[in-house]
């Protein structure tokens, strides 16, 4: 049978093993919010500013916080550093600080824990002090809060980078405090925005209807966004099967606990060369075999009764075509041989010729691949970590 997907918010790839059956339902797949902290990262081209008259856009207010950064000296930067208490070994080679910007010098900004570092903009949403409120409504205390955190900056000499973008970035949302404190009041990354989100986010799912959700990015237990998602599906009387950054939110409850795995085939190398079968044409790169690591973390499946599995899985995207090819021969080993197999992932396939490559072993392996759907569209903007990239800046896709 074909279960429609189409009423499902944000879908992404689905694919079933093909079988006999006669079923009414939904199944759909949604990457929600990840644990993000950036609010300036992502443009939003329509939005406007309620609390003033003229109504400025977005657009206009983030302008002028990522033009003070962009007039920012070097020298003024490391001033700054220092009267903080920094004592930095990195030599800076020009006027401007944000020429500074590359890829090497900010190398560390996805690895250094948040919650070592105080950046008004990369985590300006980020849960500070006991209370959980985000960060950018301590945005005039950031010296402070730096001060207490120099030790950690120290500790590792590429660090010394991140400590001079962090002030940069600070300094720069300082300069324009009305826009910034305005932008994250307004963004979805406010906590005081979350369950308002999640209604929005859910409400096309109805109260009639009979679905199984799976859901990628699920908030982490004990954080502002957990409890804000449970808020809402305790509204709608909707279950829930957590795992490990992911889960399946149900119309009610359809399993019991022992009906849920998580990493079912495992996790290493060898496990999952089991499961799949034990040879491979080509072997993926040790950087894919890590990828592969994440992503059987990230996997879940779901026994319905005795006739349907519904699989979940979040790719960490792959580089090569091997690593592409056995991601097929992956989850076909997830599919139960006895079940209607649905399996619904956010499968990170970066490109048209990788769809091919994985579309093809798929249908060799008897799977059926639904054409792939657009879920987002978004534009990433220069005030990031990432803000170096020409190919990821001010790029819509």
């Amino acid at each position: 049978g074909h279960l429609s997907l189409q009423s499902i918010p944000s879908m992404a790839t689905c694919y079933w093993r093909q079988t006999q059956a006669n079923m009414a339902g939904v199944v759909g797949t949604l990457n929600m919010m990840g644990e993000s902290y950036n609010f300036l990262e992502f443009a939003d081209d329509n939005k406007r500013n309620q609390d003033q008259d003229e109504q400025e856009s977005w657009i206009q207010r983030y302008g002028r916080i990522l033009e003070r950064f962009k007039i920012l000296k070097s020298a003024d930067v490391v001033r700054e550093a220092e009267a903080i208490g920094f004592k930095l070994q990195v030599a800076l080679h020009n006027e401007l600080f944000f020429q500074e910007c590359t890829e090497e010098f900010l190398q560390r900004d996805n690895k250094m824990a948040l919650t070592n570092r105080t950046n008004l903009i990369v985590c300006g949403a980020k849960p500070v002090h006991g209370d959980g409120t985000p960060l950018f409504l301590h945005a005039k205390n950031w010296r402070a809060l730096m001060k207490d955190q120099v030790v950690h900056y120290h500790e590792n000499l590429k660090d010394h980078c991140m400590a001079l973008w962090d002030v940069a970035c600070n300094l720069a949302a300082e300069g324009c405090h009305g826009d910034y404190l305005s932008l994250g009041r307004e963004s979805y990354l406010n906590p005081d925005n979350f369950v308002e989100n999640y209604r929005k986010l859910l409400e096309p799912l109805g109260s009639s209807s009979s679905f199984v959700l799976a859901v990628q990015e699920y908030p982490a237990p004990g954080s502002a966004r957990h409890a804000a998602l449970q808020t809402v599906l305790e509204e709608r009387g909707y279950h829930v099967y957590e795992g490990e950054g992911q889960a399946f939110i149900c119309s009610h409850p359809c399993a019991s606990p022992r009906d849920v795995k998580t990493s079912p085939l495992g996790c290493d190398r060898e496990e999952l060369l089991r499961g799949v079968g034990g040879s491979l044409e080509e072997e993926p790169c040790s950087e894919d075999w890590e990828r592969f690591r994440t992503t059987a973390r990230k996997t879940m499946t779901l026994d319905i009764g005795d006739k349907l599995r519904v699989i979940n899985v979040h790719v960490k995207e792959l580089k090569t075509e091997a690593g592409t090819k056995f991601l097929a021969d992956y989850m076909r080993s997830l599919c139960h041989s006895e079940r209607i197999n649905f399996l619904l992932a956010d499968t990170n396939i970066p490109n048209s010729s990788k769809v091919e490559t994985f579309s093809a072993r798929a249908a060799a392996l008897g799977l059926r691949v639904f054409p792939s759907g657009v879920t987002t569209r978004k534009k990433r903007t220069e005030l990031h970590g990432q803000m170096y990239d020409a190919r990821k800046c001010l790029k819509v896709i």
